[in-house]
């Protein structure tokens, strides 16, 4: 059995771990920019997926899905009071995203949505504001911390393969303010503003950002060298460095 510590940390990997990339996903590619503003509680930003081609002759509207995770956090559905103690240690913040396609916003009940794309249209994009509640877990506001490590940004899907992976996502996330920590496979520390820029095969970005403070290597799977900030909780690091660790995070040979 899974102890209460276990089961976030099984999530973790699960969520970290690298998506397969399947031919008939719905992008080619993604191209995502965003801005964590200062005290973490809001990031903004835009979602571009340049479009697989359609089927000769098919002249249809395409619909895609498009998933908004932190509408499934707006409640405590069904949540017991260890749930409640482990996840919100302070007082339960519901999660939102607000979403926007060519300014209509995208408000239909639960966290699919579903996107009209025009015949022919080789891109669509998608603006999102999304509020980070103060969760110790995947997207949360941690002590000194704010963790992205999985739904923070849509992510596009067909109706019939929900967890198709694009081809390859390039992003520019900014932030507002000082920190450490890592966004994909870049390990940084800043003393103030910075925009991380890279790339990397996968359908959403992971960033881990901590208050101001150093580096940590540490030993991981199959012999590398994982780089983390040596504020991150040492049971999220233990995590990290076991045999599901993911390949998207900062690996040194």
């Amino acid at each position: 059995m899974f102890t209460g510590v276990q089961w976030p940390l099984l999530l973790l990997s699960l969520c970290l771990s690298p998506s397969p990339a399947r031919a008939g996903g719905p992008c080619r590619s993604m191209h995502l920019v965003a801005e964590v503003a200062a005290g973490g509680q809001v990031v903004r930003g835009r979602l571009s997926c340049a479009l697989s081609p359609q089927q000769p002759g098919d002249s249809a509207p395409r619909r895609l899905q498009v998933h908004a995770m932190p509408r499934a956090l707006q409640h405590l559905q069904g949540s017991d009071e260890l749930r409640l103690q482990r996840w919100y240690p302070h007082a339960f913040g519901p999660a939102q995203m607000e979403m926007f396609v060519d300014g209509r916003a995208l408000c239909a009940p639960g966290a699919w949505q579903e996107v009209e794309v025009p015949p022919g249209a080789s891109e669509v994009s998608l603006d999102f504001v999304t509020h980070v509640p103060p969760r110790v877990e995947l997207l949360g506001r941690h002590p000194g911390a704010l963790a992205l490590l999985g739904g923070w940004h849509p992510r596009f899907a067909h109706p019939d393969a929900p967890y198709d992976a694009p081809a390859k996502l390039t992003y520019a996330l900014h932030l507002a303010e000082a920190a450490t920590g890592f966004v994909g496979r870049q390990a940084f520390a800043s003393s103030g503003p910075i925009t991380l820029r890279g790339s990397l095969d996968a359908d959403e970005l992971p960033a881990y950002l901590a208050r101001p403070g150093g580096l940590e290597v540490l030993p991981a799977a199959a012999g590398s060298r994982l780089l983390l900030p040596q504020l991150m909780p040492r049971r999220v690091k233990d995590a990290l460095r076991g045999p599901s660790g993911s390949t998207l995070l900062p690996l040194l040979p």
